[in-house]
């Protein structure tokens, strides 16, 4: 396990993950990492580091969901999540207690429940 993969999916220092997240779908995201361009990873980790997108976030007039998990190590909520929702009128948080960054994965029933719902309107 990487220090990388235990942020990525809050597990704290401790294994076995939580029951939804099986240690062979740890180590696909890994490999998903491993596999891509080191140019492209240090561009995109360049770029979200530099990069402030608050100021263009009151353009945004589309219905917008933002769904952040409150155990985020990667990008915590009050930095990004509470600031995206804030810089977008109109637009819905939700949180997820417990939620990582990988929410994708250790989330994925809710997550997809809350996205049907709001296609749905």
């Amino acid at each position: 396990m990487t220090d990388g993969a235990i942020k990525y999916f809050g597990l704290g220092s401790t294994w076995p993950a939580p029951p939804q997240l099986s240690s062979e779908m740890v180590q696909w995201a890994i490999r998903l990492v491993l596999e891509c361009s080191p140019k492209a990873a240090i561009e995109c980790f360049r770029t979200n580091a530099q990069t402030s997108l608050l100021p263009d976030l009151p353009a945004c007039t589309v219905p917008t969901l933002i769904l952040h998990g409150e155990n985020d190590q990667i990008a915590p909520l009050h930095l990004c999540g509470r600031r995206t929702a804030q810089g977008i009128a109109g637009s819905e948080l939700k949180t997820y207690p417990g939620g990582s960054h990988g929410m994708f994965l250790t989330h994925k029933d809710r997550l997809n429940e809350d996205l049907l719902i709001f296609i749905q309107g």
